[in-house]
C-alpha cells in the first residue's frame, strides 16, 4: 500500500506536487510514496467527483489529497473554506476519515508561482527577506 494518491486539477498542480514530494529532505519528512493524478475534467471535475474518485482508490493507498484552484471551479460564489468542508465531508463518507485533506486554492497557483516576490510577502505578511529565507529552506 503506497503512502498517498494525490488528485490534482491541472499538469502545472501535478509538476509541482510531483517536484515537492521530491524535496522530501528539505520538508524534513521521511520518503512518501506518492501518486499523483490529474483530473480529466480540471478544477470543476475536482469539485463534482474528486470524492468518489478517490474512494475507488482507497485500498490502494493510506491516504489521500485532492487539489484545486478556486477560480475556475464552478464554485467561485462559494467561500473556498465552505467548499473544502462539503469535501472533506464527502472524502469522510467515502471512508476517507482522518485520512484525507481538501487543498483549495486561491489565488490560483500559476499566480502564486509567477507572481512577483513582493506581493507574495505581503499576503503572507512576511518582508520579502524572510519569504526569500524561506524559499531556500525550501531547496
Amino acid at each position: 500500500m503506497k503512502d498517498l494518491l494525490v488528485l490534482a486539477a491541472d499538469a502545472d498542480m501535478e509538476a509541482f506536487l510531483r517536484e515537492l514530494c521530491r524535496r522530501h529532505k528539505a520538508l524534513g519528512i521521511r520518503p512518501v510514496t506518492t501518486d499523483i493524478k490529474r483530473h480529466p475534467m480540471h478544477d470543476p471535475g475536482m469539485v463534482k467527483d474528486g470524492a468518489e474518485l478517490a474512494r475507488m482508490q482507497k485500498g490502494e493507498y493510506m491516504r489521500v489529497l485532492l487539489m484545486w484552484d478556486h477560480r475556475g471551479s464552478g464554485q467561485e460564489q462559494n467561500m473556498p473554506s465552505a467548499v473544502a468542508d462539503e469535501m472533506q465531508g464527502r472524502l469522510d463518507m467515502c471512508s476517507w476519515r482522518e485520512n484525507s485533506r481538501v487543498v483549495i486554492i486561491d489565488p490560483e497557483l500559476e499566480l502564486w508561482l509567477w507572481h512577483c516576490t513582493p506581493a507574495i510577502a505581503r499576503h503572507w505578511g512576511k518582508s520579502v527577506g524572510e519569504l526569500e529565507d524561506w524559499v531556500k529552506i525550501m531547496r
